[in-house]
């Protein structure tokens, strides 16, 4: 499924002009893919599509209205339209039944975040990261992590079942089965997710309406994906856990390569893997 189609439409200047419309609609279908996941689970009759469409129509339709409020010029206006396939007014009389409030867009993310389903994505994706940063650094030297590990540091060696709570100073959002159900759930954008965390966005709906902002948000999603691509496993045949067909492909020309991520090792881990090392260099010393 390539959602960036309907861009081969419009010509190249055109894009280039208008490039603040481009990182809004991806911003919007990225909006609508966090709320009805590709990966829905919908056994048949799945309205997932349609709902995803509704949103990004809405989404759209409210930055045009904005617009408009804020009195653009005409042919600005008529950008906006052209571009995000805005429909006449008579349109939106006849289906006004079938619209999907932006109200109802803001309550959806704000349950998802109450069910901590972005943080708990968020959360084992830097875990992986450091993992894989950890034995990068140790002996080893190999970018590895597994689910299974990063699960295990995430809720330490003796997980707490059945209850919210506190693990130092980490707060305890689910259990084991929990992490590996959101991740299959949200994997195509678990960078995206990871991304905006990292910026420290705490917004409930996702909200950026800065294009640079957007533009940033990109830029690190594609450096969070490269960091992901990087990771090996040993868990899985294929040995890396993630590829390039794994993710949300974003339009060509949307995001900046090569953005420097600091990912930081986790110490406790790297003490660990030495002091085994050590010990069992002193064995075969030994038993030599």
């Amino acid at each position: 499924m390539n959602l960036w189609d309907k861009y081969q439409e419009f010509p190249p200047d055109f894009l280039n002009r208008y490039r603040d419309f481009v990182l809004y609609d991806v911003f919007h279908h990225i909006k609508a893919i966090l709320l009805y996941p590709l990966n829905c689970g919908c056994s048949k009759d799945c309205a997932c599509e349609a709902a995803r469409a509704k949103i990004i129509l809405s989404l759209n339709v409210d930055l045009y209205n904005q617009a408009r409020i804020r009195q653009e010029t005409s042919d600005h206006l008529h950008a906006m339209k052209y571009f995000f396939k805005i429909p006449d007014d008579g349109f939106f009389r006849e289906h006004y039944g079938e619209c999907y409030p932006i109200w109802l867009i803001d309550e959806k993310f704000s349950e998802k975040s109450a069910l901590n389903h972005f943080q708990i994505v968020g959360r084992l994706v830097w875990t992986l990261l450091r993992l894989a940063r950890t034995y990068e650094l140790s002996f080893y030297r190999e970018h590895r992590a597994s689910l299974t590990e990063a699960v295990s540091i995430i809720l330490g060696k003796v997980p707490l079942k059945g209850k919210k709570a506190k693990q130092g100073k980490t707060v305890y959002l689910c259990g084991e089965k929990g992490y590996n159900a959101h991740f299959n759930t949200y994997k195509s954008v678990c960078h995206l997710i990871a991304a905006f965390q990292h910026m420290e966005e705490n917004n409930s709906c996702f909200s950026l309406t800065d294009p640079q902002k957007i533009q940033e948000f990109f830029n690190l999603s594609r450096g969070i994906q490269q960091k992901l691509l990087l990771v090996e496993t040993p868990n899985v045949k294929e040995k890396s856990l993630f590829s390039e067909e794994s993710f949300l492909p974003l339009p060509p020309g949307i995001y900046s390569d090569d953005i420097p991520i600091s990912i930081m090792p986790f110490k406790d881990k790297l003490k660990e893997i030495s002091d085994y090392i050590e010990k069992h260099a002193i064995r075969c010393v030994t038993a030599y």
